[in-house]
């Protein structure tokens, strides 16, 4: 591992996600090097989910990439920071 450090953005994650030219080179950084993924990607990568997908596949790629982050920073989880579902109205 080497003392970069790598913010991953929308377009990364969702290149991994999708299988897309370059996700050998998203995992192989997120395998081997120090890397953030801030939260509102994660929001970002949401809400794309939700609207070109679903909720549920919306709700699995949430749950995948909060696992990838944590493990990534090697911190427990913090489920009151993580909320897995958007809220529902009324």
């Amino acid at each position: 591992m080497s003392e970069k450090l790598y913010l991953l953005d929308t377009s990364a994650l969702l290149t991994l996600i999708q299988d897309e030219a370059g996700a050998d080179r998203v995992e192989e950084i997120l395998r081997r090097e120090k890397t953030v993924i801030p939260w509102v990607v994660l929001l970002e990568v949401y809400y794309i989910s939700l609207q070109e997908e679903n909720e549920q596949i919306a709700d699995q790629r949430l749950a995948m990439l909060k696992q990838v982050a944590l493990s990534a920073q090697k911190r427990p989880p913090l489920p009151a920071t993580w909320p897995a579902r958007r809220p529902r109205p009324g």
